[in-house]
């Protein structure tokens, strides 16, 4: 049974879901991922299951790896939670999503910080006079996948802060309708409440 489904205000729209910034940022963030981990994943394959960034120590590759899964994973989550955040009548509900996407958005740039710091610096002490030119190829879109992964992580934190903001000045409709209505059409609210202090 579906939890959100006596908890959402008006029924869900392709055009106001693909609107949102959160999700096109999520979008990018999946196409990174995915990058991330072909481009790593190829090159330890062309070269015989060794991590070619770094021979001595194979948990560079796996690290850019296993947070690559776990972040495609985790933005599927968050992509099928926005078809409900913005709808939600509860609004204390709609906070706590808001403020967990803000968490592990923070958590996910500092791993994906970690991830890059570790592997350009392994990358860069390494013997590479071996290695074919696809392979440093490869790992090179890794690295250059894993900065912009940073920046992308970073501005879903900041849509979420901003989100978390306009959700803490709550607007309350008198017809009990959500953001989401109000986005697809041009008719105004007959009556609004709101706590800002502005």
């Amino acid at each position: 049974m579906n939890y959100f489904a006596n908890k959402t205000g008006p029924p869900f729209s392709c055009r106001w879901y693909f609107k949102k910034p959160s999700v096109s940022c999520r979008i990018i963030c999946l196409l990174f991922s995915l990058v991330i981990l072909g481009c790593v994943a190829n090159a330890q394959s062309i070269n015989g299951g060794s991590c070619p960034i770094s021979p001595v120590d194979p948990s560079t590759c796996n690290y850019e790896i296993g947070l690559s899964i776990v972040g495609i994973l985790t933005l599927l989550a968050f992509l099928y939670s926005d078809v409900y955040i913005g709808r939600l009548k509860d609004v204390t509900l709609e906070k706590k999503f808001t403020t967990i996407d803000i968490i592990i958005s923070f958590i996910y740039i500092l791993l994906w910080f970690i991830g890059f710091w570790y592997l350009f610096n392994r990358w860069s002490e390494s013997d590479r006079t071996h290695l074919k030119g696809i392979i440093i190829d490869n790992v090179k879109c890794g690295l250059a996948f894993s900065f912009l992964n940073i920046l992308s992580w970073g501005t879903i934190f900041g849509i979420g802060i901003i989100r978390l903001r306009v959700v803490s000045h709550t607007i309350t409709y008198d017809d009990g309708t959500s953001e989401a209505e109000y986005l697809d059409s041009s008719r105004a609210p007959t009556y609004v409440t709101s706590n800002s202090p502005i």
